[in-house]
């Protein structure tokens, strides 16, 4: 629905988006719905049986306001756990520092303004918890005025999809707890705070569009739904 050609904003519906604007919106969306449908949510009840324990590939240590993660297994290993444990994969050392780019980089430079950075040294990633990502996303949004506000929606049980789905729609961030975080953060937080980064004029208008199309489809149903 949101990428082609001039799409309407919703069936039926006569406006139209300027080409250039449509661009930048499927450029958005192409972005942030390949990280969320291709891979699958981690917190899709299909990607572990319930009656195992997820794995991780990564040791979470506490620093208080955020966690110094380091890959504890080889990445041989952790390629054959995300054979087992799929959906729910998880990136590598190498694979999360080449997301967050070359140290000094640009992209590296804004996402360490959140806490989000790789210490070569110690080959560990550092991220921030929620309450922290929280405040450093707002203190951006004082200094920087057209950043978004992002919402931020901690995740501690395992939700149906139709559930997951609807929360993903109305929150921007999903922010489960260790160890299925580092799921959310190579392939869910990061991408999506990249995206912003690279389309910052064109992710509020694809938010906007998302949540208004889908609440107008969940109107139509509810009417379908009474006629019956």
């Amino acid at each position: 629905m949101l990428i082609g050609p001039d799409p309407p904003l919703f069936p039926g519906d006569s406006r139209q988006e300027s080409p250039k604007t449509t661009s930048k919106l499927g450029k958005v969306a192409a972005t942030v719905l390949a990280d969320i449908v291709s891979v699958s949510p981690a917190l899709d009840p299909n990607r572990v049986k319930v009656e195992e324990t997820f794995q991780s590939a990564w040791n979470f240590e506490d620093l208080g306001d955020s966690y110094r993660c380091t890959q504890t297994m080889t990445d041989d290993q952790l390629n054959e756990l995300n054979d087992r444990q799929f959906p729910a994969l998880q990136r590598n050392f190498k694979e999360i520092s080449k997301l967050l780019g070359v140290p000094g980089s640009q992209k590296a430079k804004f996402l360490k303004n959140f806490g989000i950075f790789i210490d070569p040294k110690t080959s560990t990633l550092h991220f921030p918890k929620k309450n922290t990502l929280e405040t450093k996303l707002n203190e951006y949004r004082k200094q920087s005025p057209s950043f978004p506000q992002l919402s931020l929606l901690q995740v501690t049980e395992i939700v149906a999809p139709a559930e997951f789905l609807k929360i993903l729609l109305e929150n921007d961030v999903i922010f489960s707890d260790p160890p299925e975080l580092i799921h959310d953060v190579g392939f869910h937080i990061i991408p999506l705070l990249l995206t912003i980064f690279e389309n910052l004029e064109a992710y509020t208008p694809f938010r906007e569009k998302i949540i208004s199309s889908i609440s107008r489809v969940e109107a139509e149903l509810e009417k379908a739904k009474k006629k019956l």
